[in-house]
């Protein structure tokens, strides 16, 4: 695959859209990079500015570098993707017949979600170091579509880090702020008291807007939960009636 160059982006966006001048894309393209803090290059912001414009893009055009991008602004076929985003969801690994594992983490900005897809030892690591709301540093990715949804995955360069509380983190907006906004079912609760039972566990706590009660299947209710721990709860089933 070659790498799309900023005049090749541009004669093309030209031929599609034949009303706009060399000089109002470049204008375009400028504008695009500032927009983003000079954290992607001028190619990279002629590709967005082309997928924005509705201009088909063969699939030899793919960044080989580009600087740090929201999840919104990705698009198909990238190499070499960097993004800092927050992670909304953990899910279980899943085990397929081939004997590989997969692990789908589910990663939020102020711009939208996306699927990070890791796989056997990589999921497990992660699986066991990561928890909502930790904030990563992605790094080497390449975007796919999958399914009808656009998806993560690293290069073989690739890796995550997770990072502290720096500059790149406070941009994010809270972990419970991005879940309401991207519709993500996740809060966090202070224990106020456990009941062990051989089915599992029944646990009483106050979350934003009141108490709530949630029940542990005997899977999970080996967590050993005191009075005044909070915990955070992910894709919990609200049961009705009383």
């Amino acid at each position: 695959m070659g790498v799309a160059d900023l005049e090749s982006i541009v004669r093309l966006i030209l031929k599609y859209k034949p009303e706009l001048t060399r000089e109002k894309i470049l204008e375009m393209v400028e504008e695009r990079v500032r927009e983003l803090g000079g954290l992607i290059e001028e190619d990279a912001a002629a590709l967005l500015i082309a997928k924005e414009l509705g201009v088909p893009l063969p699939k030899e055009y793919v960044i080989t570098r580009s600087g740090k991008l929201r999840i919104g602004d990705l698009i198909p076929g990238l190499r070499g993707v960097r993004l800092v985003a927050r992670v909304l969801r953990v899910p279980s690994i899943l085990s397929l017949d081939s004997g590989k594992r997969i692990l789908r983490l589910l990663l939020g900005d102020e711009s939208g979600t996306i699927s990070l897809v890791l796989w056997n030892e990589q999921a497990d690591r992660l699986y066991e170091e990561l928890v909502p709301g930790d904030c990563l540093l992605i790094e080497g990715a390449v975007t796919r579509r999958y399914r009808g949804r656009l998806e993560l995955s690293l290069s073989r360069s690739g890796r995550v880090e997770v990072l502290g509380g720096g500059e790149p983190c406070r941009t994010l907006p809270p972990l419970e702020e991005l879940a309401k906004k991207h519709g993500v079912s996740l809060f966090s609760m202070t224990v106020c008291e456990v009941i062990e039972g051989d089915g599992g566990a029944c646990v009483y706590g106050l979350r934003e807007g009141g108490p709530v009660q949630l029940l542990l299947p005997s899977s999970t209710s080996q967590m050993k939960l005191e009075r005044g721990d909070v915990i955070l709860v992910q894709d919990a089933r609200e049961l009705k009636g009383g």
